[in-house]
């Protein structure tokens, strides 16, 4: 709240103590400011979040889960400026259990929703290497072009080609190997930056 964000999205799928997430602890995040709440392949580990999840609107588990599985995959939010948002949440596929194909799910919830358009951009070294000015300045583009921009980010080993081919960038944090957890990190920071750019905020400084 003191820092006075838009839209808030957490990752609560190991909230209970490294196990899912309970819907007290759902609560208290949505309480806490969070505009959304996303699992992972650890959502069912609380098995009450078989059933609380269709009572929490705000609760995503990926969109890429089997036909019928509980819950939603995507949500529509209200940001704090009268925005409003599409949150999607996708699963990748390296080392993990078999699942849909994660752009699929992305393309038929986009779908659904015809007055928005999304442009993925996949996370990878040898991608274009970009400066924060030049994040900025892709915002901008896509904010012009009535596009939202959809970052995606592998595992250890990377993004399987297949997801690279049928994204609409390429970008690279580094030309270093970065863990899972650090990128998305970096990444989130980039895009602070990059918006207080745009917005003309002294925070970033070259």
């Amino acid at each position: 709240k003191d820092w006075k964000l838009d839209l808030v999205v957490i990752n609560g799928e190991n909230a209970a103590g490294g196990f899912g997430i309970t819907e007290t602890i759902y609560n208290e995040l949505i309480d806490a400011g969070a505009d959304a709440v996303t699992l992972g392949n650890h959502s069912w580990d609380q098995r009450e979040a078989l059933v609380f999840i269709e009572r929490a609107p705000r609760l995503i588990r990926p969109v890429n889960y089997p036909k019928g599985t509980p819950g939603r995959g995507a949500a529509l939010v209200d940001a704090k400026n009268g925005q409003r948002a599409l949150v999607i949440n996708a699963m990748g596929r390296v080392y993990m259990d078999a699942m849909d194909d994660p752009f699929a799910g992305v393309e038929r919830e986009m779908a659904a929703r015809p007055g928005i358009a999304c442009v993925p951009v996949a996370l990878d070294e040898r991608g274009a290497q970009v400066t924060t000015r030049e994040l900025a300045a892709w915002l901008q583009d896509w904010m012009a072009e009535g596009v939202s921009p959809a970052f995606i980010i592998g595992g250890a080993d990377g993004l399987d080609d297949s997801i690279k081919a049928r994204a609409g960038k390429l970008m690279g944090l580094s030309k270093l190997t970065l863990p899972h957890a650090l990128a998305r990190v970096m990444l989130a920071e980039q895009l602070y930056r990059a918006v207080c750019i745009i917005r003309g905020h002294p925070y970033h400084r070259d």
